[in-house]
């Protein structure tokens, strides 16, 4: 598969009204030669005169209009500086992987791989009208992000089963949650607070929304709030009737599409499973077709996953975000399900931002279960050979990837049938 690609049914072919202008394909191949510049001489020997080289490309990328591959192209321009600097933030995985997604834009937008307005990307996310919809709450999301902003987004389903959010995300810290999810929604005058959105309903006239279907603030827009509705009624019986597995692979798919253009929710599971326990700091669910293993994203998710924990035999409802790295494995945002909630925690529970007591749950006495096993690797272990030369050479540049043999790992990698990925190595070596 296509590593920023989807399947082909759901990605229309470029026409030649799509094709690159002539100012565009110097922006790419600035870029692409930038990065060139980078793999030879490495994070550790790309000084001032490569890390300006970025900028200057980054820069003819922005003026042609190719937001994408600029906004790419300044992270990279900063991990060089961070790692000059011998900065802690240096991360040399996340250096390689924008290396290759960067590469691999240049890439498709040379051959016109993709929806042009993806690969172009958008200065700001804009914001089209999309009349009126009645809304009803699913629940709130903290988001405390590793560049400094936090704060919470709350999901919403329209009375067709459409996903939509309402973000309220501000330069800060942790700190800045517990604000966010108090604070007003900046829509319309219904007089709710995020938190109180998830749930409750919202009906909305004028309404705009971006392309990933985020809801606009302007000025025209009119909201005022509405009935709520249960989990286990329209429009959300819809989302859990789905089977388990199509919704991973729509999540997978969903994970290689740019932020702007990732639908809301599109990342998102909904289960039905029993509780059968805790399992190293995990919950654990049978959902019938497997078992899966519940983490907690920030703030008090993970105090009230051991809560639920400890009813073993519980049904729940739940709402949680696929993990790919980790196999099994889902980030639990809300829940709902055979539970003793007081009147300000009705139809469900927001795991990062409400307080579960033991009182809650029925019939406690909970076990405990083995963990699943941790994952040593970030890609499956027959490709580690290969990694382990991208990020030396993305750290150390072009002439580290000779200095060690890597006829062994050829070979080890031709036997298991992965030739491409041996040809792929010998090449690089």
């Amino acid at each position: 598969a296509h590593p920023t690609g989807g399947s082909t049914a759901d990605t229309p072919p470029t026409s030649t009204a799509d094709a690159l202008s002539a100012g565009e394909r110097a922006a790419v191949g600035a870029l692409w030669e930038a990065c060139a510049a980078v793999l030879r001489a490495g994070a550790t020997g790309s000084g001032a005169v490569v890390r300006a080289e970025v900028l200057r490309a980054v820069h003819s990328a922005r003026v042609v209009g190719l937001h994408r591959a600029a906004a790419c192209g300044l992270r990279i321009a900063a991990a060089l500086a961070a790692a000059r600097a011998g900065e802690s933030s240096f991360d040399r995985e996340v250096l390689t992987a924008d290396l290759v997604e960067l590469m691999l834009l240049c890439h498709d937008l040379r051959a016109g791989v993709g929806p042009a307005d993806e690969l172009r990307g958008t200065a700001r996310r804009e914001y089209r009208p999309i009349g009126a919809l009645r809304l009803y709450g699913l629940c709130t999301e903290a988001v405390i992000t590793t560049s400094g902003y936090a704060g919470v987004v709350t999901h919403l389903v329209d009375d067709r089963g459409g996903r939509w959010t309402v973000p309220s995300i501000m330069p800060g810290g942790a700190e800045r949650v517990a604000a966010a999810a108090g604070g007003p929604v900046a829509i319309g005058e219904s007089g709710l607070t995020q938190r109180g959105l998830g749930r409750a309903g919202l009906l909305l006239s004028g309404g705009t929304a971006s392309p990933d279907h985020r809801l606009g603030a302007g000025k025209a827009v009119r909201a005022v709030s509405a009935s709520a509705a249960e989990w286990d009624a329209p429009p959300f019986t819809g989302l859990w009737d789905r089977p388990l597995t199509d919704q991973v692979a729509d999540a997978f798919h969903a994970g290689t599409r740019p932020d702007a253009h990732r639908p809301a929710g599109a990342d998102l599971l909904f289960l039905d499973g029993t509780v059968l326990g805790a399992a190293g700091g995990a919950l654990r669910v049978d959902v019938g077709t497997a078992h899966v293993d519940l983490v907690g994203g920030s703030g008090r998710a993970g105090e009230n996953l051991r809560v639920l924990a400890s009813a073993a035999g519980l049904r729940l409802r739940v709402v949680a975000r696929l993990k790919p790295d980790r196999p099994g494995t889902a980030v639990a945002l809300a829940v709902s399900g055979d539970l003793r909630l007081p009147a300000d925690l009705r139809h469900h529970v927001d795991l990062d931002l409400d307080q579960l007591q033991h009182s809650h749950v029925t019939d406690p006495g909970g076990r405990e279960l083995p963990p699943r096993p941790e994952p040593v690797d970030r890609v499956p272990r027959p490709l580690r050979p290969l990694e382990n030369v991208l990020h030396r050479i993305a750290l150390g540049g072009r002439a580290v990837a000779a200095v060690a043999s890597a006829e062994r790992d050829v070979a080890a990698l031709a036997r298991t049938g992965l030739t491409i990925t041996a040809d792929r190595l010998a090449d690089l070596a």
